[in-house]
């Protein structure tokens, strides 16, 4: 290790004591001992980062005010030594004399080295690749080991990560070990020779290098990196987006891969862990996924050849279910399994995080028969190709096995599918857009290489709908949708496909809201390949209920249809004038009572906007330095009320110009302290969707635990409010169709020879003044 290694280490150690200066979120090791599960649940609610569960004590790292709101619990917490930062501290105070501060452990520039070589050495066989960059610049180094590195081919893909922890650096070493073990023995061992010749095998050794380079288990930002991906609990949008530069990069390259099984390795325990880790039953319950008998098997395939693991005296045959272990929310092994259809293990492969360097070669022996007979076990199971059936091109399709409801994908680069199963028969079932869905039963699996099924799918015509709008056929002209009025639906439909397509029409459906179709069905014909036929909007009309409120929605549905195929389109018709009106308090800033269940409510009033309320939207500021004591509600002025955020945001701080809006794409509780920007609420805005906006709407704040106090400093509301005129449509005897009949009876009520109950008054109101005369018969004389 050069002077300037040592230099860098000295500097990025500077940081981590600026960092603590500067007021960013310190945590140390402590243990909880708990006495239910559920304690495990109210201590993530605190903020809490749970590192492993053994037996009744919780190891978890937590920041001082963390520490002191468990213990005012009643919660027996105590800090403790973390051996693997003392380690780390060792290893540089000894590097200060001996000039290789990690010892045997690869630093950054060491792996990188390292695997710059191990690449060079076998091209034939090795291609070093980069996921991109951290948030401190440094590349996430992969490196490709397969017959044709360089290729997509019809090949299962297996992954292997390490060290999404900074400061468990063991995995790394082993992924070391192994790709020198697959290299040196390709070409003398059988076995290895066809494992690398018949996979492609991805292994990212160090995906947190800027929290190893201090030691950390945290990234440079502070973040758990195994707390950051999406979450089908407690996050469920599968987007990148505001994400660590870590967990985007781990996202977006896997996403252009279609890995069958991978693992992800850590320290501080010995065990093999599968999915699900997150789940809506409480921690320590075991919580199956559809895969469940699979995932033991692989956890036992690699638990059975590491001894030390198979023989653990706390888990039976050295493997758990997360949930069952603890609950752990935003892991990179359920987003696996749960959007990239892998079977995706977190492997515990060391008690000691960072043990003494030379314990190493003693955990290669015990890892790498079991690392070695994982890998192989993405041969089991299924396989095929999926592709068109009359270009033979591969098919980007979706599969799953009838009785396990986990979709799979194929590998749009070359069409194939791999999927891991026990023996059995199986059903299988694929679709793909664009294509009729194909169904292959009776699939047998035995023990061994995996089962080929090669599928082709056939071309549907894929019809497609473009310039779907609404325009008025009659009505008061003044381009909103208002009740009593007629509309009609304008497309264009458009074979997109390479097949002609015969019959084609289109329907238009109500699927909702207060209107009934006039005119439901257009015919088009037959449609050549790429051809377009627009359909206007006097073919597809609908007509909007005199009696509907403002700020109804309207459901529309759109369906073309032929013998080769269908698509559909369902958008949403709003009635009524939108116009936005926003009221600030100014009954603020106004204190948060401390531990009172009773809390406070700030109020604005609002007057009377001659509307319905179409949407709502709520900014608040709220100063509080430990937000999960906060629950923070809205009440509408018929007493609804919608919980907007409740214990979230753990030890951070307050609530800066945060908007709560049903539309935004981030819900409250995947958000970080302070809160700033636009979540979704917890509760749901839209139950004030029609309200009347006038009278009192309150923002109420409960503070629960003691001893942190706030303010609410400010807050506001914004509602969109809709208007209407209603259209009378002269259809006074309500036969549907506007004739001279309609003529005759209005005049016969006015001259008193018609009885009121005979004819529906509202629709004979042609000026909107509220009752009939004979201005409105002018009127209906004129429409005729």
């Amino acid at each position: 290790m050069t002077a300037l290694h040592i230099q860098r280490y000295f500097w990025l150690a500077l940081i981590v004591i600026l960092q603590a200066t500067s007021g960013a979120v310190v945590r140390r090791t402590a243990r909880v001992d708990i006495t239910a599960p559920t304690d495990i649940w109210l201590l993530q609610k605190l903020g809490a980062d749970i590192d492993r569960v053994d037996g009744r004590t919780v190891h978890v790292y937590v920041s001082s005010e963390e520490f002191e709101k468990t213990s005012a619990l009643g919660l027996a917490i105590a800090w403790e030594a973390d051996p693997a930062a003392e380690r780390f501290r060792t290893l540089l105070a000894q590097g200060k004399h001996s000039g290789d501060p990690l010892e045997a452990y690869h630093d950054y520039d060491e792996l990188t080295a390292e695997l710059q070589s191990l690449a060079a050495s076998r091209p034939d066989i090795c291609l070093l690749l980069s996921a991109g960059r951290s948030v401190q610049n440094r590349e996430l180094w992969v490196l490709k080991i397969s017959d044709h590195p360089a290729s997509e081919e019809d090949e299962p893909e297996c992954r292997y990560i390490s060290t999404i922890h900074g400061d468990e650096p063991v995995g790394t070493e082993m992924l070391i070990y192994l790709c020198r073990h697959l290299i040196d023995q390709y070409g003398v061992d059988v076995a290895i020779t066809e494992l690398v010749d018949e996979t492609e095998i991805y292994i990212l050794p160090l995906l947190n290098p800027d929290g190893n380079a201090l030691g950390s288990r945290y990234n440079a930002n502070g973040v758990d990196l195994n707390r950051d991906f999406p979450d089908r609990i407690t996050d469920p949008d599968n987007t990148p987006t505001g994400r660590e530069a870590e967990t985007l990069r781990v996202m977006t390259f896997f996403g252009d891969h279609s890995p069958v099984i991978s693992a992800n390795f850590h320290g501080g325990a010995l065990v093999m862990n599968y999915p699900w880790d997150s789940s809506t039953l409480p921690s320590g319950m075991y919580a199956a996924c559809p895969d469940d008998d699979v995932f033991i098997h692989l956890a036992e395939t690699y638990a059975a050849a590491n001894p030390p693991m198979w023989d653990s005296p706390y888990f039976e045959h050295g493997i758990t279910n997360g949930n069952d272990w603890y609950a752990l929310f935003g892991g990179l092994q359920d987003w696996s399994y749960n959007w990239m259809g892998c079977m995706d293990l977190t492997g515990e492969i060391s008690n000691d995080k960072w043990p003494d360097a030379a314990a190493l070669d003693e955990l290669w022996e015990d890892n790498r028969t079991s690392m070695v007979a994982y890998l192989a076990e993405c041969h089991r199971g299924v396989r095929g190709l999926v592709t068109d059936a009359d270009s033979g091109l591969p098919v980007a399709a979706v599969i799953t096995v009838t009785g396990r409801d986990m979709p799979f994908y194929t590998d749009p680069d070359v069409g194939d599918f791999h999927r891991c199963l026990l023996p059995g028969v199986y059903r299988l079932q694929f679709e793909a857009d664009g294509y009729q869905p194909a169904v292959v039963d009776g699939v047998v699996v035995e023990e061994g290489p995996a089962t080929r099924v090669d599928v082709s799918m056939a071309a549907l015509a894929r019809l497609e709908l473009a310039d779907v709008g609404v325009a008025e056929i009659e009505g008061n002209g003044d381009a909103f949708l208002d009740p009593g009025e007629t509309w009609g639906v304008a497309l264009s439909v458009r074979n997109g496909g390479t097949k002609s397509v015969d019959d084609v029409s289109v329907t238009l459906e109500v699927a909702d809201g207060p209107a009934s179709v006039r005119s439901g069905a257009a015919a088009v014909g037959m449609l050549a390949p790429g051809a377009v036929v627009a359909v206007a909007a006097g073919d597809l009309r609908f007509q909007i209920s005199g009696g509907a409120s403002c700020a109804a929605e309207v459901v529309l549905r759109v369906i073309v249809e032929s013998s080769q195929g269908s698509a559909t389109d369902t958008f949403i018709a709003v009635l009524g004038e939108e116009t936005g009106w926003t009221f600030n308090a100014a009954d603020v800033p106004r204190p948060i009572p401390d531990g009172d269940p009773a809390g406070t409510v700030t109020w604005i009033a609002v007057p009377d906007l001659e509307g319905a309320v179409a949407a709502v939207t709520v900014q608040v500021d709220v100063a509080h330095p430990y937000v999960s004591d906060l629950i923070l509600s809205l009440f509408g002025p018929d007493g609804t009320m919608v919980e907007l955020s409740s214990g979230n945001g753990g030890s951070g701080d307050d609530y800066i110009h945060t908007v709560f809006d049903q539309q935004a794409g981030t819900v409250i509780t995947a958000g970080q302290a302070p809160f700033t920007g636009e979540y979704r609420p917890e509760g749901s805005l839209d139950v004030l969707r029609g309200v009347a906006a006038e009278g009192l709407w309150g923002l109420a704040a409960v503070d629960e635990r003691q001893p942190d106090a706030g303010t609410i400093t400010g807050w506001s509301v914004t509602l969109s409010v809709r208007t209407c005129r209603r259209y009378a449509t002269g259809d006074v005897d309500s036969d549907g169709v506007l004739t001279a009949a309609d003529l005759a009876l209005l005049a016969g009520y006015l001259a008193g020879n018609v009885p009121a109950g005979a004819i529906d008054p509202a629709e004979g109101d042609l000026d909107n003044s509220g009752g009939v005369s004979a201005a409105d018969l002018y009127l209906l004389k004129r429409r005729l």
